[in-house]
């Protein structure tokens, strides 16, 4: 392959590392944001203290499940912005490490989210609730480090 070719591979590649990583930014801030309006300040607070619970306080059993999903949406957000931050920074200045954490955010943490969100969705008679999104940037990731690992010679330095 010509120099120029492999380095609009790698380009294309490194872009689609960048938007698989947008993509979990901006849902984890929109269900952050929207998990948040839901609750009273008071719930939010619990979830530092030991709570007990009974039979009769089942809402708030819901609701402090629904605080801990709200947890979920900061993982998804941080994997985001770790994402964007190594394809921007250390995949472009051709770090090997940068690639290879790439491909266990890609492979490891976007499969099982996709994975699991094919079985849900195929569980619940294919429903539109539960359609799985994590697929769009599992599949850009996977495709983005093909295109930056066939495009380009990798520094072993740090």
């Amino acid at each position: 392959m010509s120099l120029k070719r492999n380095q609009r591979l790698f380009q294309i590649g490194s872009g689609l590392l960048t938007l698989a990583g947008c993509f979990p930014i901006c849902v984890g801030i929109t269900l952050y944001f929207r998990s948040m309006s839901k609750l009273r300040l008071d719930h939010w607070l619990s979830i530092f203290s030991g709570n007990s619970y009974s039979n009769g306080d089942l809402p708030l059993v819901d609701e402090s499940i629904y605080v801990l999903s709200h947890m979920g949406y900061t993982n998804l957000i941080a994997t985001g912005i770790t994402l964007v931050t190594v394809s921007i920074f250390a995949l472009r200045r051709k770090r090997l490490w940068g690639w290879w954490l790439l491909a266990f955010l890609v492979l490891w943490v976007g499969l099982n989210d996709s994975v699991l969100s094919v079985w849900q969705y195929l569980r619940n008679q294919k429903s539109n609730v539960y359609f799985p999104f994590p697929l769009f940037p599992s599949t850009l990731g996977v495709f983005g480090l093909i295109l930056t690992r066939i495009s380009t010679n990798w520094r072993q330095d740090g």
